[in-house]
């Protein structure tokens, strides 16, 4: 399993996010369309994430639901048949809830800057710190992203997109 620390924030202006992405010399690296499943399990979540239609993988992580950074331990695995993975699991365990979004993705140092937008629910920043020397390190980085892109505690966000559409439809 691997771990990184990771942070969501509501955001109003993509554009004005995207400025501060460049200014912080982070390089953009890609557009991505993508579409993740979310199954019903007990503990963790488990969802199979389609990327722009062509490529697929199941991911499995566990983190807390709370406001601010939070440690994440996940596994992914890369998969070649989309459409038989996702009657496989759907059948298994059910879906509980499908997000779409674009995601622009930004690479800074060992940190990956997501600006999505997301079906139904609007504009975000996400921050993955990918842990590579150890928790200090990983922290100190998260702090200078918070710091650049002038995070607000009141526009942090504790749940996952798949929380957040829960919410929303209230179900």
């Amino acid at each position: 399993m691997y771990k990184n620390l990771e942070l969501k924030v509501r955001i109003v202006s993509l554009a004005k996010t995207i400025d501060i992405a460049k200014k912080i010399g982070a390089r953009e690296k890609e557009i991505l369309f993508q579409k993740d499943i979310y199954f019903k399990i007990r503990e963790g979540r488990l969802k199979l994430r389609i990327i722009n239609n062509q490529s697929a993988e199941l991911i499995f992580y566990n983190r807390p639901n709370r406001k601010g950074s939070r440690y994440s331990n996940y596994t992914i695995l890369k998969i070649n048949d989309i459409k038989s993975v996702q009657s496989f699991f759907a059948d298994i365990y059910g879906i509980s809830r499908i997000v779409e979004k674009r995601r622009r993705l930004y690479i800074f140092k060992n940190a990956r800057i997501h600006i999505d937008k997301v079906t139904g629910l609007g504009n975000f920043l996400e921050f993955e710190v990918i842990i590579n020397k150890g928790d200090k390190e990983a922290n100190e980085l998260m702090n200078f992203l918070i710091s650049q892109f002038y995070v607000k505690p009141s526009d942090i966000v504790a749940g996952s997109y798949c929380d957040l559409i829960k919410a929303k439809n209230c179900v």
